[in-house]
């Protein structure tokens, strides 16, 4: 058994135990070797259609994940590269909750991770969140933020959702 075998094993044990507490672990798959990410969580979580994780050994990813992982997120899904499988729980476990920023450092870092917006629509999204944050005092600066670039991929997609 490889490494990442052995992280992905362990990966969807864990989510079987929790998926008496947390139903949406259910749709955590398994994707063979070779496929475009190592696992796959088929739940929507607005405004992306769900979770591809890939599994990083000695810090590289498959080859040809790469070019997968950008094919994924223009198609409307969030993407991450862990390096271990503790990384790989904290991302379900962000993703599931909407917390983004719980594994990154910085919100709009991880807007580009699972975006990839353009330096012009991060400007936009930090005078929205900027707006929001004057309109609503009791909002967050974490949450402003989130609304404010969950609306800029909003207007980058178009109202139906697909991309321009």
């Amino acid at each position: 058994m490889t490494e990442r075998d052995r992280q992905k094993k362990f990966i969807l044990s864990t989510a079987v135990n929790l998926s008496g507490d947390i139903p949406e672990l259910n749709l955590l798959v398994p994707i063979p070797n070779g496929g475009c990410a190592d696992l796959a969580l088929f739940v929507p979580r607005f405004p992306l259609h769900g979770l591809f994780i890939m599994i990083e050994v000695d810090g590289q990813l498959m080859p040809g994940q790469k070019i997968w992982q950008e094919r994924l997120q223009n198609a409307g899904y969030a993407v991450v590269a862990c390096s271990n499988e503790n990384a790989a729980i904290k991302a379900i476990s962000s993703y599931l909750y909407n917390e983004y920023s719980e594994y990154t450092e910085d919100h709009f870092l991880c807007i580009h991770n699972v975006f990839a917006p353009t330096q012009e629509e991060i400007r936009r999204a930090e005078l929205r969140a900027m707006d929001y944050r004057k309109a609503l005092p009791e909002l967050s600066i974490e949450k402003s933020q989130q609304i404010a670039a969950q609306a800029c991929l909003l207007e980058r997609n178009g109202s139906d959702g697909q991309k321009n």
